[in-house]
Formats: C-alpha cells, structure tokens, sequence
C-alpha cells in the first residue's frame, strides 16, 4: 500500500534521488559545456611594474636606490658570487662576478637589469668601494640602481662576494 501511496504522492524516494542526481549531473554537464557561463571570466595576472623610489644625494653617489617596489612578477634569488681569477684585482673580480650572474640570470629569462637588491661583501680598502661604484653606474647607466648593501670583509684571495635578487615579468 505503501506504494501506492507514494505514487498517487508523487515520486518515490528512490525517483527523487534519480531525478534529483539528474539535475546536478545537467548542471554539472552545463558547466562542462558552457565553461565560464556559471563563474565569472578569470581575472587577468596583474601588469608586472617596478617602481625605483627617489634617493639621497648621498645615495645616488654610492649608486644604491632606497629602495625597489615590484609588484607582479617572478623573483629569482642568487647565491652569492665569489670574485675568482685576476689576484689581487678588484676591479677585474667585481666585473666577473657581474659576469657570472648575467649567465646565471640569462638561464632564468632575466638580465642584469632585472635586479632589485644586491647585497655585497667586499674586502676593506677604500679603492674597492670606488671601483664598485663606477662599475654599477656602468650596469646601471639610467640610474635605476638596485637596492644594495655593501660589508666588508676580511677574504683570503676573494676581494668581492655579491648576493642578489632579481624580478622578471610573468
């Protein structure tokens, strides 16, 4: 009796759940064949910038930025890169250290206009920090420096160790 009951009712229990399956495997069908018709359009990634803030006097003269904004994109993170070869040369040992990471950046779809921060170690000697200097103002001859310190230290053989970081667009 039960079932006749149901049926004079309506659907039994068990066509419900058919029916009620049949709705969401539609849905679910109409999201398959519609896509984007139930969700809104993905956002597109946003523009990749970098914004270089305006430094001290004293600031543009060591060639460094207060500081690098980025906004959007890949970071790539350098180890650092130990001066080799020319003993005793500085100037030599920073510019293939600067070297090295181009290589290195190059294998990541970057240059070395693409780094924001540089944290440097050089051996104490006043003529380190000038070389230094003039070899970023060459790097970077628009004056859009990364953000950089620089530590000396006391190196057997190595005069320069630089760290950097870099940030490509997407």
């Amino acid at each position: 009796m039960s079932g006749r009951k149901e049926s004079k009712m309506g659907a039994s229990p068990m066509n419900r759940v058919l029916a009620g399956l049949m709705v969401v495997l539609g849905l679910a069908a109409g999201l398959l064949v519609a896509p984007g018709s139930a969700f809104p359009p993905p956002q597109a990634m946003p523009s990749f910038s970098i914004q270089y803030l305006e430094g001290t006097q004293e600031q543009k003269n060591r060639a460094t930025s207060p500081a690098v904004i980025t906004e959007g994109a890949r970071v790539i993170w350098l180890a650092g890169q130990s001066g080799g070869g020319s003993p005793g040369n500085f100037a030599a040992q920073a510019k293939s250290v600067f070297d090295r990471m181009q290589v290195t950046l190059n294998q990541s779809g970057a240059s070395l206009k693409n780094l924001v921060s540089l944290k440097v170690f050089i051996k104490a000697d006043p003529g380190n920090s000038a070389d230094l200097v003039k070899l970023l103002q060459e790097i970077f001859p628009d004056g859009k420096y990364p953000a950089s310190s620089v530590v000396t230290v006391a190196y057997a053989g190595s005069l320069i160790e630089i760290q950097g970081v870099a940030v490509v667009g997407n």
